[in-house]
């Protein structure tokens, strides 16, 4: 999540037609606000729109009375583009001041505050500091919440579609167990019969093409069983934290992505340096899912990628920390510099709009870190030919 002094900073605009009033307010604004906050001073109305249309966090600061303009008919143009600004009014003309009329109509537009001229610029560097702070904050909040909007918008598809894949595998399942039980009955039969059959030829016909074939069919059958139950494993909801066999669930993992790594000609190496405890305490179902998160980014990378040598590395090893290291290396591309800062925020992705969410990165630190371990990125370099996601999980002391 993106700390609030990393958001773009408010702005302030300055709108008054007394050009001397104008190079005042900027010898003293610019000087007091000094290089924290950026402000625009202008005399038309056209210039504070402009300015609305490419700034949308904008704090005005308005004179009503522009000559030939109304500054308040100026600032509902505005809102209209940008409802996200904000406006205090200025005028000298005391009459103004005292219309209670003129003051309803200003505040109904979104006027948060009246200056008097002349004005007391330390008291209104103070105000536009303030305000500006608001804005600066408000912003970031509905930033925040428009996130967790999309987040919940994004696993409430997860859910309709754990529950479709639950279907399938359940539908899958039912003919499967028919198609296992007639395979075992054929080789069952097969050897009943296998002593008292005494044609050379359709032994050897038996021997060389129909056992086979069932035998192979009962693996491809078994091998589908194993896919079945990852699924399951992949997409049930389990809340319960568990002691889990870290190697145990690569397995499973493994399970998930084969069909992928072989489809895209990837060579898969898993390297197990582990010396150690490889027991974690960890929900079982999010441990899979961000294993299975990371290699199909790198799968996705590798793919993308024009080498014909593709390679893929999990590593596992222990630190000196209690800690268990996976380490998912490919040797694809090293990702952009500009993109390494933003590769773990909700949203972001440098994928496909149909390919990516830009979810899945921000779901495993989160994940990670919610079990006291984390994730980090070593990118690809002239010395190092791989782009490598180190994923690090406390282990559980084990008694000796």
């Amino acid at each position: 999540m993106k700390d609030k002094k990393n958001i773009s900073k408010a702005h302030y605009c300055v709108l008054d037609d007394d050009q001397l009033f104008l190079k005042r307010a900027e010898l003293k604004l610019t000087s007091n606000l000094k290089k924290n906050y950026c402000g625009s001073f202008v005399s038309t109305g056209i210039d504070a729109i402009d300015i609305a249309k490419k700034t949308p966090l904008t704090l005005f600061i308005v004179d009503i009375d522009l000559g030939t303009e109304n500054g308040i008919d100026i600032f509902d143009k505005i809102k209209k583009i940008t409802p996200q600004s904000r406006v205090i009014f200025i005028t000298g003309d005391k009459k103004m001041m005292q219309d209670a009329s003129l003051r309803k109509r200003a505040l109904e537009e979104g006027g948060i505050d009246f200056i008097t001229k002349p004005v007391e610029w330390t008291e209104l560097t103070i105000k536009i500091r303030n305000n500006l702070e608001l804005m600066s904050h408000q912003y970031w909040l509905e930033e925040r919440v428009q996130e967790r909007t999309n987040m919940l918008i994004h696993a409430d598809r997860l859910a309709t579609v754990g529950t479709m894949v639950s279907s399938i595998v359940h539908e899958v399942s039912t003919p499967l167990t028919f198609i296992k039980a007639n395979q075992e009955t054929c080789l069952y039969a097969w050897k009943k019969a296998e002593g008292k059959i005494e044609n050379p030829e359709v032994i050897d016909m038996f021997e060389a093409l129909i056992r086979p074939s069932l035998e192979d069919s009962l693996h491809g059958v078994l091998q589908i069983e194993n896919l079945l139950a990852s699924f399951r494993k992949f997409y049930k909801k389990e809340e319960k934290i568990s002691q889990e066999d870290v190697v145990l669930v690569l397995k499973d993992v493994n399970t998930l992505t084969t069909y992928a790594i072989k489809k895209n000609n990837i060579i898969f190496t898993i390297n197990n340096f582990l010396t150690d405890s490889f027991i974690v305490k960890c929900n079982k179902q999010e441990l899979l899912q961000i294993i299975t998160n990371i290699l199909n980014n790198a799968i996705d990378a590798l793919k993308d990628s024009s080498k014909t040598n593709r390679r893929l590395y999990l590593t596992l090893e222990n630190d000196k920390l209690s800690r268990i290291l996976i380490r998912i290396s490919n040797n694809g591309p090293a990702i952009p510099k500009d993109k390494v800062e933003d590769i773990f925020e909700p949203f972001f992705t440098t994928k496909l709009e149909e390919a990516g969410t830009g979810l899945g990165l921000y779901i495993v630190r989160q994940i990670l870190q919610k079990t006291g371990g984390d994730v980090h990125l070593e990118n690809r370099t002239k010395e190092k030919p791989t782009v490598d996601f180190i994923l690090t999980i406390p282990t559980v002391p084990q008694r000796r």
